[in-house]
C-alpha cells in the first residue's frame, strides 16, 4: 500500500526521467471531473490522489501505467503535427489517429523501459473492467463502421499481447472483419517511425 503523497512523489520523479530534456510537469486533477489522463506535451494531467488515502498495488500500477502512457506521448508524439491534423480533420478522424498513436507509443515505451509492460497490463486490465461492461451491454455498436468501433478494434488487437483478459474478451466480441482491420492498422501503427 502507498499513501497518496508517496505516489505523487514517485510519479513526479518518474515523469522527470521519462521526459528527459523536456520540460514537463505533472498535475493531479483536483476536481475529480476527469477520469482519464491526458497531456499537451508540456503538462501531464492525471486523476487526483488524496494525500493520506492508501492505494492498493493494483491502483498504484494503474497510475504508473497512465503516467507511462502520457509520458510516452511527451517523448514520442509530435504535438505540432497533432494540432495541425486536429485543425483540419473531423473529430472522428482525430480520435482514430490518437488511437493509432497510442499503439505506436506504447510499443516504443515498452522497448525503452521493459518494466512499463507490467504497468500497461494492469492499467489496461483495470480500465478494461468498465470498458468490458459497456461493450457487453452495447455489442450492436461494435458491428457497424463507426469511429468508436474502429478505435476499439485497433486498441483490442494492438494490445492483445499485454493488456489482459478484459481486453481479450472485448476482442473476442468483435466481428472477424473488425479483428482483421484492428490487427492490420495496429501493425501499421507500430511500424511508423513518427
Amino acid at each position: 500500500m502507498k499513501k497518496g503523497h508517496e505516489l505523487v512523489h514517485e510519479i513526479q520523479q518518474t515523469a522527470a526521467v521519462f521526459g528527459r530534456n523536456k520540460e514537463c510537469t505533472v498535475v493531479f486533477e483536483a476536481d475529480g471531473k476527469k477520469e482519464t489522463a491526458y497531456t499537451d506535451g508540456k503538462e501531464i494531467t492525471l486523476p487526483s490522489l488524496p494525500d493520506n488515502l492508501e492505494f492498493t498495488h493494483e491502483e498504484t500500477m494503474t497510475m504508473r501505467g497512465l503516467l507511462d502512457h502520457e509520458a510516452g506521448h511527451v517523448r514520442h508524439t509530435n504535438f505540432d503535427a497533432v494540432k495541425k491534423f486536429g485543425d483540419t480533420q473531423s473529430e472522428q478522424a482525430f480520435s482514430i489517429s490518437n488511437t493509432l498513436e497510442d499503439i505506436r507509443l506504447e510499443k516504443l515505451v515498452m522497448e525503452e523501459y521493459p518494466g512499463s509492460q507490467k504497468n500497461f497490463h494492469v492499467m489496461r486490465e483495470s480500465i478494461g473492467t468498465k470498458e468490458l461492461e459497456y461493450t457487453r451491454a452495447n455489442k450492436e455498436l461494435f458491428t457497424t463502421i463507426t469511429a468508436p468501433a474502429i478505435q476499439s478494434a485497433i486498441i483490442r488487437a494492438g494490445t492483445l499481447d499485454y493488456a489482459g483478459e478484459n481486453n481479450r474478451e472485448m476482442y473476442n466480441i468483435l466481428p472477424d472483419r473488425f479483428k482483421a482491420w484492428g490487427q492490420k492498422f495496429a501493425d501499421l501503427a507500430r511500424e511508423c517511425k513518427n
